[in-house]
């Protein structure tokens, strides 16, 4: 059965990326690389130590900052931090080796797309982590003992919640549900100057990226649309993902060890993140940019 397959998958995925981030974390020289790396985005602050670990995984960021979050300003200012780092590693596991062979030119710029509005997001998150703790070892990430256990400790806290809501996105797709949202999406491409066979690959990627990808390979092959049409497409088809994929794997974590104040930040990181990423999709598809590129 397809979604059994799926979630194996996912599960097994998220138990290495688990694993690995929470090796990391016991390990303060990587994490102050990391941080050294991704500090133009992130900054120094205090829950900038644990939002670099998103790198890896949410789950572990999360769980590294529990006992740091301290307000419901805290859950926002971590998981607003979080984005550019999640957006790097889906660009390098997913995008990059996945997305790229098919669409060829269209995937470094859906990329860089997807990097640029997730940095506005993350600085979003710098302003509300404002708190510079350098000097202070107290508040560093919160992850010690045996890697390998805290990760099956923190597995085994999230797996079933992520469980549970990719069957309700399955079950939500199955009975026609996302049928509705993918009429809502169709005037959408059409109003922001593309083509409507761009519609094809913006719902293909309420279902996975991959599949938009596959659909705007092919509609590339036949003509229909350009490299860059397909690029607007993907990133757009990326916005309208966001909210399905952040309730999947970031409202499980967040609400497990952050509780209300993390449901509620993933709410608000959902409306920036999404928000932001049309914002820029909205941007590629201008008219002035679209007829200089139509041109060359």
């Amino acid at each position: 059965m397809e979604i059994v397959r799926e979630l194996l998958k996912t599960l097994a995925l998220m138990y290495v990326g688990i694993t690995l981030a929470s090796w990391v974390a016991t390990r303060p020289k990587f994490v102050g690389v990391l941080e050294r790396a991704l500090k133009p985005v992130v900054g120094n602050g205090r829950l900038s130590g644990a939002a670099v670990l998103a790198s890896f995984s949410t789950s572990v960021a999360v769980y590294a900052a529990r006992n740091t979050v301290r307000s419901t300003k805290d859950a926002v200012a971590l998981l607003l931090l979080a984005a550019f780092p999640s957006a790097l590693a889906a660009s390098i596991q997913f995008y990059l080796p996945v997305v790229t062979p098919l669409v060829g030119l269209a995937g470094p710029v859906t990329v860089g797309a997807a990097l640029a509005s997730a940095a506005v997001v993350s600085l979003m998150g710098r302003v509300l982590d404002d708190n510079d703790t350098g000097s202070d070892p107290t508040l560093r990430p919160e992850v010690e003992g045996s890697p390998v256990k805290t990760a099956t400790g923190i597995f085994v806290k999230v797996a079933p919640a992520v469980t549970v809501a990719m069957i309700g996105v399955w079950i939500a797709r199955k009975e026609g549900v996302l049928g509705y949202v993918e009429n809502l999406v169709a005037p959408v491409v059409t109003w922001v100057g593309l083509p409507p066979a761009a519609g094809l690959v913006v719902v293909g990627c309420l279902a996975n990226v991959a599949v938009g990808a596959a659909l705007g390979a092919d509609l590339m092959a036949s003509g229909k649309l350009n490299v860059w049409e397909v690029a607007v497409a993907l990133t757009l088809g990326r916005a309208v993902s966001l909210p399905r994929i952040h309730l999947q794997f970031v409202m499980p974590p967040s609400v497990t060890f952050l509780g209300r104040r993390g449901l509620i930040a993933v709410f608000v990181r959902i409306a920036a993140e999404s928000g932001t990423a049309v914002a820029v999709a909205l941007a590629m598809a201008g008219p002035i940019l679209n007829h200089c590129l139509h041109r060359m």
